[in-house]
């Protein structure tokens, strides 16, 4: 028995220490690490879209959420050279280069996220985007050179719900939500949005509080993607009413009785396309089910890490039928219409 219980300890000793040697030397002499962040997308602004992307470092040293929280710690003091080339879907450059410059956004959320705030240096360009062509990046720095390209997601319908105007969300009822599975897409992201207003005590003619409630999201990822082809999740109308029943109210009961009356609003339909590379990062980065920890990195940028790649959103907009309105108002958390 003895024997037995020594022979587990040797073992466990042999893969401890062998479990050692691939710790990080925190004094290895400093190497420059380049992240890149950027997704394209066409839109309907044509030559007058902005492409952004962001371009930062990785860091050694300290406190790493500290650090992060200090601009000169995670991005590059000197501005880069940054450039897109634009090649059709053969390779063959078509002559168009597009050179980025450096802009300041001012509005990141002060209240979540674990990067310096509200001020963000991105990097730019107005171009437009197209289908069917590929978009190479290159980023110079030193005699450093980082590189990566994408394809373009293709334009797509939401072909269900249909043309009509008005959304009737009828008690036990199942209903489907359709799109087309657009060219260079890889997984799709669904959501139903539900607006309303509020009207508090003490507010003034004129004032309103917006609110909305995302009570569909799905994902889907497509085995095989047949361009022009239907995507569909299927969802239930009771989903609706309870959504809105419990999430409507304020959890501060002091803050739900400065709510006089509430009305309702329009419904939204999203669609979200990824690409593949952009729907690999995701699958691959994203929080594991699994008991084992370790998962492998995932990049598309040469010489650096991060992503690269193209997603593109299609919404359509509908009202809120009269007998929808008269359910909403029947729950009882002060919905007039």
């Amino acid at each position: 028995m003895k024997r037995h219980y020594l022979s587990i300890l040797l073992l466990f000793l042999f893969f401890f220490f062998n479990a050692c040697e691939d710790d990080l030397d925190l004094d290895a002499e400093y190497k420059d690490i380049t992240i890149v962040y950027g997704l394209m997308e066409k839109t309907d602004q044509g030559e007058s879209d902005t492409t952004f992307i962001k371009i930062t470092k990785a860091f050694l040293g300290g406190n790493a959420y500290q650090n992060a929280l200090i601009p000169d710690s995670s991005e590059y003091q000197e501005k880069l050279y940054v450039e897109l080339q634009k090649f059709d879907n053969s390779g063959i450059p078509t002559g168009n280069t597009y050179v980025f410059d450096t802009t300041t956004i001012h509005n990141k959320d002060t209240l979540s996220g674990d990067f310096y705030c509200p001020y963000q240096q991105m990097y730019y360009c107005i171009m437009p985007v197209m289908e069917d062509y590929i978009y190479k990046l290159k980023i110079v720095y030193d005699n450093k050179e980082v590189t990566s390209e994408t394809c373009i997601v293709n334009n797509f319908s939401i072909t269900k719900p249909g043309y009509s105007k008005w959304i009737n969300y009828l008690p036990d009822m199942n209903l489907d939500f359709n799109w087309e599975m657009p060219a260079n897409s890889a997984s799709f992201e669904a959501l139903i949005r539900f607006y309303f207003t509020e009207i508090w005590v003490d507010s003034q003619p004129g004032d309103s509080v917006h609110r909305y409630i995302d009570w569909i999201k799905a994902k889907t990822t497509p085995i095989t993607i047949i361009v022009g082809h239907e995507e569909s999740i299927t969802y239930a109308t009771n989903i609706f009413y309870s959504a809105v029943a419990n999430r409507a109210p304020y959890p501060d009961q002091e803050k739900e009785n400065k709510v006089l009356r509430r009305y309702s609003g329009k419904v939204e339909y999203f669609v979200y396309a990824a690409g593949e590379t952009l729907t690999t990062y995701i699958d691959v980065n994203g929080p594991s089910g699994s008991i084992i920890q370790e998962r492998p990195e995932y990049t598309n940028i040469n010489n650096g890490y991060g992503i690269f790649s193209s997603r593109l959103s299609q919404s359509k907009l509908k009202i809120l039928h009269t007998d929808t309105k008269m359910l909403l108002k029947d729950l009882g958390v002060k919905f007039e219409y």
